[in-house]
């Protein structure tokens, strides 16, 4: 909560608090308490604007701010204003402030689990830039709608080095939040309106900046996002990759994104019809799943280890995973042609063939990907098929048994949760491996898988409550983590600059740092 949020609930308690004591015997300058609680009202809507999480407050404080007002008007008459109060209202006015109390309460609980975040700068040496583009894939048709003359449409976010920011405003995290957020709240029964307040919060990045001018040209990282994620839920990682010298382009994947854009321009949303169709959706069998546990385990007790799967092991266990997850192959797969797809376009962009701010600004001799949750495995398969990817990153993302099919066969970093965070790798971990070469996993304590983003509802009640998959891990510290650990990545294998932290350094004490070769 805002300071000017804290200082409105604190004097609204002080008053009701008062009410508690009878009339005659409180302090006289008590009675104007209301006047000074609508004063600090106004204050909050100018310097921070309102937010509905704060709603009930401003209504105790209108309520209370009028009963004020009207006894002065009614102090006119001298026979009421010297009245002793009846029993009946002192207890009405007991109860009350009984119920104002509670309903302080309840305003205090609502605005902490709905927070306004505020964003950790980046800490590079460059200042940030970011542009929004569209780009329409004519050589592939929409696969999610029923629709034969569609074409794959994506929408992007990039993050870049960027050159003088005075006259352009910091861009906003969620620029379309209700639609983003809000859609979103519908799943779980929560009205869009509760996303309204990331409307206001600002990101560290400057909208339509110019790039930085000189001949000095960046490596390009590709992002993929969670299931029903979004292209800027990760931002504070993509100002802290431009913000070191990396040009980061995130993809929202339509139909599997919160907001994203049609062909025609116009929005698409995840309530969309064709989202719910099922070529589209994550589909577990429980029962196969069962069967392909027992099967995998007879297979790995055979081969002793990763190294020893033969070619018709990896086919079987890839025929298993199909069973377990049903449609998630065909469902990578689209994600990870999108990221060739823009993987194409930037090479474009570089060359000037099409118009934009990274004409010869781009080294696409150094190219990387990651992602958060679905994103991670959909990055991974997006290397593995495309030699122009050279590292990967997952966010805590499951594999879905992809790389029994596919081999990495270059260097990739898993980020792991608290759940996993005295495991040993073991020869199940085959599937996030795949060959890769080297293989770091980092897992991180107290974190849960809501922490792999922007986190913009972390809070002290959620974080104690563990709501939204979020781990007790603070904010900053697991952006101080997860941000160090990806820039020591890239830097090392994009820009040939080791960093002792991939070498088993001890920085962090929630960290649990492992490196296979």
């Amino acid at each position: 909560m805002k300071m000017l949020e804290v200082i409105l609930l604190l004097v609204l308690v002080i008053y009701l608090f008062f009410l508690f004591i009878k009339k005659e015997k409180r302090p006289g300058w008590s009675g104007w308490i209301p006047i000074i609680v609508l004063f600090v009202v106004l204050m909050h809507f100018v310097i921070d604007g309102q937010r509905w999480q704060m709603y009930i407050s401003y209504s105790l404080a209108a309520i209370l701010a009028l009963n004020v007002i009207s006894s002065r008007f009614r102090k006119g008459n001298r026979k009421q204003a010297n009245s002793k109060p009846s029993k009946l209202g002192q207890i009405l006015t007991i109860l009350g402030s009984v119920l104002g109390l509670v309903l302080i309460g309840l305003c205090a609980i609502i605005a902490n689990i709905f927070p306004v975040p505020t964003l950790q700068a980046p800490t590079g040496q460059y200042e940030v830039g970011t542009t929004y583009l569209h780009l329409i894939d004519y050589d592939r048709e929409e696969k999610v709608t029923d629709d034969t003359t569609d074409h794959r449409s994506l929408w992007l976010q990039a993050w870049y080095p960027a050159g003088s920011t005075d006259s352009h405003e910091r861009a906003l995290v969620l620029p379309e939040s209700e639609r983003y957020m809000g859609e979103l709240f519908k799943r779980f029964g929560i009205p869009p309106f509760a996303a309204s307040h990331l409307e206001s919060v600002k990101s560290f990045s400057y909208l339509e900046a110019p790039i930085i001018s000189g001949s000095q040209s960046f490596p390009v990282i590709l992002y993929s996002h969670g299931l029903t994620g979004n292209l800027s839920g990760n931002t504070q990682k993509m100002e802290a990759l431009a913000s070191h010298g990396y040009v980061v382009y995130s993809v929202a994947h339509s139909y599997g994104t919160q907001i994203s854009l049609k062909e025609d321009g116009t929005w698409l949303t995840t309530m969309d019809p064709n989202i719910m169709k099922p070529s589209y959706k994550i589909s577990i069998d429980s029962a196969a799943n069962a069967l392909a546990d027992q099967e995998e385990e007879a297979i790995f007790k055979r081969a002793v280890s990763p190294a020893n799967l033969t070619a018709k092991d990896r086919l079987l266990l890839d025929s298993l995973n199909q069973l377990r997850f049903r449609n998630v192959s065909d469902h990578l797969n689209i994600r990870a042609a999108d990221l060739s797809f823009v993987l194409n376009k930037v090479e474009q962009m570089q060359k000037g063939a099409i118009e934009s701010k990274f004409e010869n600004k781009l080294d696409l001799t150094k190219v990387g990907a990651f992602g958060g949750s679905l994103g991670g495995p959909s990055a991974m398969l997006f290397s593995a098929q495309d030699a122009r990817c050279l590292v990967t990153a997952n966010l805590d993302g499951s594999q879905f048994g992809i790389l029994y099919q596919h081999d990495l066969n270059k260097p990739h970093m898993h980020f792991d949760t608290d759940i996993d965070w005295k495991k040993d790798l073991k020869y199940n971990d085959w599937e996030n491996i795949g060959n890769a070469t080297p293989y770091y996993n980092v897992v991180i304590k107290g974190a849960g898988h809501g922490n792999i983003g922007d986190q913009l509802y972390s809070s002290v009640l959620t974080r104690k409550m563990e709501l939204l998959g979020m781990g007790t891990i603070k904010p900053e510290r697991i952006y101080d983590i997860l941000n160090s650990y990806l820039l020591a990545y890239f830097d090392q294998y994009l820009k040939d600059d080791e960093s002792s932290l991939l070498k088993s350094e001890s920085r962090f004490e929630e960290v649990n740092f492992e490196k296979y070769e």
